[in-house]
């Protein structure tokens, strides 16, 4: 290989020891980590919800993301999965609160509350609560300016909310699904609010 191969992203003082940065690679986010064994480069956005690895924290050669606490070993880019706590008594709250802060526009806030709900959901209602989940990551992304993650958000939502249609638990999904097929379809980051 060749030095052309490889791409300047940063300089070695810009991640001390024990730090990860987020850079930007020719099209590519990755997150860049300096555990004790070297410089590892993973990708920039999680595989749960695409949070952003680059803020997140490295405790040894393991990056742990700042949303929900997933776990990645830098040196091998492996996911070992894992959840945050849930308290079975929240779900009818959380799902209340997460459709309310959709309406409010507070996305970030509603795809935590949310994904309580969804953790303690019946199996059956499951993919119901995921697709809001997606809904709120999908408006969170876009006004990050992340296209791909917005893209993918809105695919996701659109598949797990589908088979609720045309409304469930006093939502009307058709004119929300309508729109997020519309969004997909335009591919633009400027998204009006959810029809929620």
């Amino acid at each position: 290989m060749t030095d052309e191969a490889f791409v300047t992203v940063a300089q070695v003082e810009d991640v001390p020891p024990g730090s990860v940065l987020a850079v930007q690679a020719g099209d590519e986010e990755i997150a860049l980590a300096n555990c004790a064994s070297g410089f590892y480069a993973v990708q920039q956005h999680c595989l749960h919800l695409q949070g952003p690895l680059g803020e997140g924290r490295l405790e040894g050669c393991v990056l742990t993301c700042p949303w929900h606490g997933w776990q990645y070993d830098v040196r091998t880019g492996r996911c070992a999965r894992t959840t945050s706590r849930w308290k079975t008594e929240k779900f009818e709250s959380a799902y209340r609160a997460g459709v309310e802060l959709i309406r409010a526009g507070e996305y970030f806030a509603a795809h935590e509350e949310l994904e309580d709900a969804w953790r303690a959901a019946p199996p059956d209602e499951r993919d119901f609560f995921q697709g809001l989940v997606h809904v709120a990551v999908a408006w969170y992304q876009a006004g990050r300016g992340r296209r791909i993650g917005t893209e993918r958000q809105l695919e996701k939502a659109i598949r797990r909310l589908q088979p609720f249609a045309p409304a469930h638990r006093g939502v009307e999904l058709d004119p929300l699904l309508a729109q997020l097929r519309e969004l997909r379809s335009q591919g633009s980051l400027d998204l009006p609010a959810p029809i929620l």
